[in-house]
């Protein structure tokens, strides 16, 4: 962002100037750049943008005023500024002031440009928040002496203030490399790598989590979708059988291997499974869109979070809520902002303001009622104006909890697809927990993947892997077997549990890319989940449990940049996991493996877990050895290990596939292809790609995520086996 001079005060003098000579290497070792800042005017400079902030930018050399006047006032003068301790300052509207930058002579030296003969480049550290400053001295022979600040001041990255000063003391002067001020400058110190929050290490030991849809959804298409606003009557939220089973629920994720699970509370209908008490009498509000407004279900007394809290502590599995504050279809809310007029009969018409007031009353309460919680969900964010006041309602209600896009340095973010097969590098850090897929290995914030994805599949026959449609449940009072949310996140009837191989291939490319696996659960209308589901995911469990719940037969301690593990005995071995300690930051930029001297793999990222699932079984004569060859600092793993799974099944390399229908979601690009079979090949070959459409007139639609489905004849959709 930009910072215009909008005027130039004269000032206070703050100081007397004070010795400011630097160097900079020359072009040869008998030589060196010499700079002397002494002469710079000794006031300060007043800057101003289009906020209401006030900036006071003195010289680098001045020796400033005393720390009395800028501690008991921030005046509208550039005495503002502290004896030696601040070179710029940032006046707020409520009349207090920020540091932008400590001097001190601590200055960080460089030349413009990489070019010394173009001028320096002053940088002080220390300000408030973690601001600095730079000072850019550029050489301009051509300015008299004294000179001002240009009328450019630059915010950069990561609140950084950029000081343009065009003057000709920015001009050096080459001296013999035995003058005085021709001394070594010290080596910055390294940037310090970005570090997780204790919340951010609970969350990658946890690993593999749930996310499970029961809500109107369920019962009903609702919400923000292709036909507009649709809020069907409470009543329409009824399990047949008068009970929801949540033990049944957390008891299979539990056996799957879950350690904590995210109940989606309210979805974009707007319908709350816990009885929401939030009224405004100020504007004639009250939430009557919640599960207490179910008379027939347990009398108007259920609390669908209350009973799914109280099955996680029975399982010891960690509870979390998804709470959809952009879209509420109720309160017609599309994309974070309130719409005009009221989305229907019985809802309620409102303003932004009162939306930011009834969210935050909703929050407060399910982050109040149900103890702790692990994750938080937002699911796109959270509506424009509320960061803060979100991050300050997680952070005293909820510290421990991470926050899946969330506002608060304790957030996780989208691993960029729903399809559980991850970028091949995952990194930790990102620019902003909205920054999906991969990561960015030199951003500055600590936001590690979560890959949510969903469990239903479109059914499919294979050979060694037989699969039918179960027969439909029967439909509950009023209702209809038909899934009326479509896709696979809510119940529906014509999909089938995921073949093992699919759910092993999810694993691999989530966890063994250090990316938590969020496998989805869907209860039937019926509010229990379908006996193929619940075989399934104890199933896959125990070939987790089997495959890597032993101790490894090879392993070793690794820290530096050779691993080796040592083999005598002809161990043989199909993959090879390494970890990193995260809480030293993510140290490795690139290794390699090696069996026998030979090399096997080559990757960048390692993180939390990598899995290197080989081409074949290998029989190890000598040893394995790990080369990290790249690093940002001195490797810490605290896994290096090989295995051997036997029981690993053959990837299936089928399509799951459902006739009649095409999936809603983002796209990733579309292309002509001759036939269904050859559009699932090509979302197969697609990372990014979790579902596709193919469409009668030869047309392939590959999308990152669904959310929801429409009826087209002759279409087809579906899910890679991979």
């Amino acid at each position: 962002m930009s910072w215009r001079l909008a005027a130039l005060a004269a000032g206070v003098a703050s100081g007397t100037a004070l010795p400011c000579t630097f160097s900079l290497p020359g072009p040869d070792a008998q030589h060196c750049w010499v700079y002397d800042l002494g002469a710079l005017p000794a006031r300060d400079f007043t800057l101003h943008s289009s906020y209401p902030d006030t900036y006071y930018v003195n010289s680098p050399c001045s020796a400033g005023v005393t720390q009395d006047t800028l501690a008991a006032d921030c005046p509208a003068s550039a005495s503002a500024l502290a004896a030696g301790a601040a070179e710029a300052v940032q006046q707020r509207p409520a009349g207090a002031c920020l540091s932008l930058g400590s001097g001190n002579g601590t200055a960080q030296v460089t030349a413009v440009g990489g070019q010394p003969q173009q001028g320096l480049e002053l940088a002080f550290s220390g300000g408030d928040g973690g601001r600095r400053v730079i000072f850019h001295m550029v050489c301009n022979a051509s300015v008299a002496e004294p000179s001002a600040p240009d009328a450019l001041i630059v915010e950069g990255p990561s609140e950084q203030y950029n000081v343009n000063w065009h003057t000709a003391l920015a001009c050096p002067v080459l001296s013999p490399s035995t003058a005085a001020h021709c001394r070594a400058e010290p080596t910055p110190p390294p940037t310090p790598l970005p570090l997780p929050t204790e919340p951010q290490l609970a969350y990658h030991a946890d690993e593999m989590g749930a996310i499970g849809h029961f809500n109107m959804g369920t019962f009903q298409s609702c919400g923000i979708g292709v036909d507009g606003v649709n809020v069907p009557p409470p009543s329409t939220f009824n399990p047949a059988a008068g009970k929801i089973d949540t033990d049944l629920w957390v008891a299979s994720l539990k056996a799957y291997g879950a350690r904590r699970a995210v109940l989606v509370v309210s979805h974009g209908c707007g319908f709350s499974t816990f009885p929401a008490r939030t009224s405004f009498p100020a504007f004639n509000f009250t939430y009557s869109y919640s599960i207490a407004s179910v008379p027939a279900y347990q009398k108007g007394k259920g609390d669908l979070a209350r009973d799914f809290v109280a099955s996680c502590a029975k399982y010891s599995v960690k509870p979390g809520f998804y709470y959809g504050a952009m879209n509420n279809a109720f309160l017609n809310v599309v994309g974070g902002k309130v719409q005009a007029g009221a989305a229907c009969a019985f809802c309620p018409d409102i303003t932004q303001d009162q939306y930011t007031q009834i969210l935050l009353a909703q929050l407060r309460q399910l982050w109040t009622d149900y103890g702790s919680i692990a994750e938080v969900w937002f699911d796109g964010g959270y509506p424009p104006g509320t960061k803060e006041l979100v991050t300050a309602l997680q952070l005293e209600l909820q510290p421990d909890s991470v926050g899946f896009q969330g506002p608060s340095v304790n957030s996780v973010r989208w691993a960029g697809t729903e399809s559980g097969h991850a970028a091949p590098d995952m990194w930790m850090t990102a620019a902003s927990s909205s920054a999906a897929g991969a990561g960015d290995p030199n951003a500055r914030s600590w936001f590690p993947p979560e890959a949510d994805t969903c469990f239903q599949a479109g059914c499919r026959k294979d050979v060694g892997e037989q699969q039918h449609a179960p027969a439909l449940l029967a439909a509950p009072a009023g209702g209809s077997v038909a899934a009326p949310y479509g896709g696979c996140w809510f119940y529906n009837p014509s999909l089938c549990a995921p073949p093992l191989s699919d759910l092993i291939s999810k694993y691999h490319n989530t966890v063994g890319l250090s990316s938590l696996l969020l496998l989805d659960w869907a209860p039937s209308p019926n509010g229990t989940l379908r006996e193929d589901h619940v075989a399934m995911y104890k199933t896959f469990g125990n070939w987790i449990r089997a495959c890597y719940g032993g101790p490894a037969p090879l392993s070793a301690p690794f820290n530096g940049t050779v691993g080796v593990i040592a083999s005598s005995s002809g161990a043989v071995i199909d993959r090879i996991l390494l970890g990193e300690d995260l809480a030293l930051g993510q140290r490795v930029r690139a290794f390699t493996v090696e069996i026998d001297g030979v090399q096997v793999f080559a990757a960048k990222s390692i993180g939390n877990k990598r899995i290197v699932v080989l081409a074949k079984n290998y029989t190890v004569a000598s040893n394995v050895t790990v080369h990290v060859t790249e690093a940002a600092a001195s490797p810490v793993l605290r896994i290096f290990e090989a295995r051997q799974c036997a029981s690993t099944p053959p990837p299936a390399t089928s399509c799951n596939a459902v006739q009649g229908t095409v999936f809603m979601g983002p796209l990733v690009r579309k292309q002509p292809v001759a036939s269904a079979d050859a559009c699932c090949d090509a979302c197969r070959a697609e990372p990014s790609c979790a579902v596709y459409n193919f469409h009668a007139a030869g047309s392939c639609e590959l999308l990152s995520a669904q959310s929801g489905t429409t009826a087209e004849a002759g279409a087809t959709s579906g899910t890679p086996s991979h």
